[in-house]
């Protein structure tokens, strides 16, 4: 941990992950999530629950420590859900990202 950040790899690929125990590094792409429990992004947008998307890939920003998720909604908009990786901010979500998506 440096300045208060979580130093992760970029690389994670989620393999070897519990089903019932996931982060926001380690989701399959391809797979679709399905909010279980709200959480707001970095941009303050809102993820209510029921809300469903295709995972189709990542990309993290060590600077600032920033976790771009990009998604596809259903209905096939290419949408994306940043979050940054401080624990003042999305950390919490992000390391317990299976309390607030499963798979479908």
């Amino acid at each position: 941990m440096e300045n208060g950040m979580v130093i992760r790899r970029a690389c994670d690929t989620g393999k070897g992950m519990s089903a019932s125990s996931f982060n926001a590094f380690e989701l399959v792409e391809g797979q679709t999530y399905e909010v279980i429990l709200p959480f707001v992004d970095f941009d303050g947008a809102g993820h209510p629950i029921g809300e469903r998307w295709k995972y189709l890939s990542k990309s993290f920003l060590p600077y600032d420590a920033g976790l771009t998720l990009f998604i596809e909604r259903e209905g096939g908009e290419s949408s994306s859900i940043r979050l940054q990786d401080y624990q003042e901010a999305q950390g919490p979500v992000i390391d317990h990202f299976a309390v607030h998506v499963k798979a479908l």
